[in-house]
């Protein structure tokens, strides 16, 4: 891997001179994730932030009652867990590999370091952070809005609407990932068999056909209507 042409490609650096990025590059440490394998565990001390290359990563908080829901969804080009890092706070969930993952780790002394040296790419970091507080906050409404259906379509909707999981333009509405029917319960905090009695629902609708790989959505206008009543 070619770690400055692979920093060069996240937004978060278009601040940084290269001469400077590249001296960054050389302490970049890489790091290979299984499918199911956790980068760490809710309560851990950060030590690094950890940037995205391939693969898709979930961020699963334990709940009180010993279930596990699903706050976030990132993918490449991004960077998870920063949040945490930036405070030297314990991370407040754990990150688990939902498919294959490669990541570049960069020590949080080198990084704000970094952040002092320029002040453009310092307001990059606060903005992604203040971007992450909206979308948790938004997520936490997506938990607690409508009946399970109506939450499991909004999110459908939303995730097929993501750039980094959507089809090719032309096809019909997809989401480019697999998710297991536990992880789809997680996604809208309900118990899997409920998940399995919507999935199951809209197959046999014909609204939505589960693939290896992905979601294919072949009737968004239902699903709208659906998600619609939430509002």
């Amino acid at each position: 891997m070619d770690k400055l042409k692979t920093l060069r490609q996240f937004s978060h650096f278009d601040a940084i001179p290269l001469h400077r990025l590249a001296t960054l590059a050389e302490y970049a440490m890489r790091r290979e994730i299984p499918e199911g394998d956790r980068l760490w565990r809710q309560s851990d001390e950060p030590i690094n932030f950890t940037f995205v290359v391939s693969g898709h990563i979930k961020i699963v908080k334990r709940l009180r009652d010993g279930n596990e829901t699903i706050l976030g969804l990132f993918h490449p080009g991004e960077s998870v867990g920063h949040v945490a890092v930036m405070h030297a706070m314990p991370y407040p969930a754990s990150a688990v590999a939902l498919t294959d993952v490669v990541t570049l780790g960069i020590a949080r002394t080198q990084l704000t370091a970094l952040m002092q040296e320029y002040p453009a790419f310092s307001q990059a970091m606060t903005a992604d952070v203040a971007r992450r507080a909206a979308n948790l906050v938004e997520r936490i409404d997506e938990l607690s809005l409508g009946a399970a259906e109506q939450r499991l379509a909004a999110i459908m909707l939303k995730l097929a609407d993501n750039p980094h999981l959507a089809g090719a333009a032309g096809e019909p509405l997809q989401i480019r990932i697999s998710l297991s029917r536990g992880e789809i319960a997680q996604l809208i905090n309900v118990t899997v068999e409920t998940a399995i009695r919507i999935m199951s629902r809209w197959s046999k609708e014909g609204w939505v056909l589960t693939e290896p790989d992905r979601f294919v959505i072949l009737a968004p206008d239902a699903l709208a209507t659906i998600a619609d009543q939430v509002r």
